[in-house]
């Protein structure tokens, strides 16, 4: 095993452990709590998060990975699957918002900790895929390293 895999290993740990520690955190924070909001609001926050999440990863890998060569051999016209899902429920957020529409859910602590948990959670398997283009189309398949290749 490369220290490359191992640091992937334990920090998949540490970002799942992270990911209760904080799911704890919103349900103690909503507990006997209701808020009502908006489904253009609620996208919003679906995607912050999923994008804060894939910054916090990106820039742990920054600081604490040993620093990898590019394939320069290995080029893709791609985006992170995390990142495409983010961009896409950013723009029906937005869609929602502009086109004032009024819908509101009810959350209570205990539902909005479980929005956390699955936004997390998605966030965290869709890190190692990514969405792209080809002759043949879109694509979408696992590219665990997609950080060491060439995009464009």
């Amino acid at each position: 095993m490369t220290v490359s895999q191992r640091f992937r290993s334990r920090a998949a740990q540490v970002e799942l452990t992270l990911i209760a520690v904080a799911t704890g955190g919103v349900a103690l924070a909503g507990a006997n709590r209701a808020f009502e909001v908006s489904v253009g609001r609620l996208a919003a926050g679906v995607a912050i998060l999923l994008f804060a999440q894939s910054l916090l990863r990106d820039l742990a890998r920054l600081v604490l990975e040993p620093r990898v060569k590019i394939d320069e051999q290995h080029r893709l016209v791609c985006l992170c699957a995390e990142s495409t899902i983010s961009i896409v429920v950013a723009v029906a957020a937005v869609i929602l918002m502009l086109a004032g529409v009024e819908i509101s859910v009810r959350l209570t602590g205990d539902i909005l900790a479980a929005v956390f948990l699955a936004v997390s959670l998605t966030g965290f398997f869709a890190k190692d895929f990514v969405v792209g283009v080809s002759r043949a189309g879109i694509y979408f398949r696992r590219e665990t390293h997609h950080g060491r290749v060439r995009v464009w």
